[in-house]
């Protein structure tokens, strides 16, 4: 996903190069003209959140009606922005602990114990990352 790939909404409105990721590499850049990784499959939580500042910029100058935000704004919008990653991990981590079953009395450390070891196994193993995703279900 790169800034033009991704809705007002925070969805992502193209499935092309990651909805097929052959052997699983979570480094794995699919444009050839990307060759410092920046929109890697493992980047791509930093890209949405580089998405949203670029959209509040503009929206800032709405919310004062002045071209430039007073501190208020920028303030609440730093704090917005802020709750992006803690908010991305918490809903990566249910999304993920939905594929492997773990619905009731999920851990603190399912991730460390379970979806990432599972996750470096795919790498080492070279699996296909859908299909592996797909027969948790």
């Amino acid at each position: 996903m790169n800034t033009d790939n991704m809705s007002i909404l925070g969805l992502t409105i193209d499935y092309g190069p990651f909805a097929f990721l052959d052997a699983y590499d979570p480094a794995f850049i699919c444009n050839h003209s990307d060759p410092a990784g920046r929109y890697a499959f493992d980047e791509q939580p930093r890209v949405a959140l580089w998405n949203l500042m670029r959209l509040a910029a503009p929206l800032a100058a709405l919310v004062d009606g002045a071209a430039e935000p007073g501190p208020k704004t920028v303030r609440m919008i730093t704090d917005a922005l802020n709750q992006f990653g803690p908010e991305f991990r918490r809903e990566y981590l249910q999304v993920m602990r939905r594929r492997f079953g773990l619905f009731a009395d999920h851990r603190d450390d399912d991730l460390e114990a379970v979806i990432q070891p599972y996750l470096d196994l795919l790498q080492e193993a070279k699996t296909d990352y859908i299909f592996a995703m797909r027969t948790l279900c």
